[in-house]
C-alpha cells in the first residue's frame, strides 16, 4: 500500500488500486503555435445498456462517433501523413508526405474506482 497525507498532515495508507486511472477525454490542437483550432474526444459516461463505452468527437457544433482504437494515433500524435492531391490543371493525382498539425494537447483521466472511493470517504465521515 502507498501512503499520502491528508489536509492536516496525517498519513493515510491507500491500496495500489487507488492510483489506477482511465483515460476519459482528450483535447486536441490542430494548427501551429500561434493559430489553430481545438476540439475534443470524450468517452461516453453512461452508455446504453449492453453497449461498450464509445468515444465521441466534439468539434464545434458537430458531434460524431470516434473510432478510438483505429484513429487515435492519427488524430493525436502529430508526425507525418501521406495525402493525395489532384491537379486542377492536369487532373492527375499525386501523393506527398506532409506534417500532421494535430496533436493531443491535454489528457483527462478519471480514477478507475472513483465511485468506490467516494463511498468509502462519505461513509467514514459519518
Amino acid at each position: 500500500a502507498e501512503d499520502e497525507q491528508n489536509d492536516i498532515g496525517e498519513i493515510i495508507e491507500q491500496a495500489p488500486e487507488y492510483y489506477n486511472y482511465n483515460l476519459v477525454g482528450i483535447i486536441v490542437h490542430r494548427g501551429v503555435a500561434d493559430s489553430g483550432h481545438y476540439y475534443s474526444f470524450i468517452k461516453e459516461r453512461l452508455p446504453p445498456e449492453g453497449v461498450k463505452s464509445r468515444w465521441l468527437e466534439f468539434n464545434d457544433e458537430l458531434v460524431s462517433l470516434f473510432d478510438f482504437d483505429n484513429k487515435l494515433e492519427r488524430e493525436c500524435f502529430g508526425g507525418k501523413e501521406e495525402i493525395t492531391s489532384i491537379s486542377s490543371i492536369t487532373k492527375t493525382r499525386s501523393r506527398k508526405l506532409i506534417t500532421r498539425t494535430r496533436s493531443a494537447y491535454l489528457l483527462i483521466y478519471e480514477r478507475s474506482n472513483a465511485s468506490n472511493i467516494d463511498l468509502k470517504l462519505s461513509s467514514s465521515q459519518n
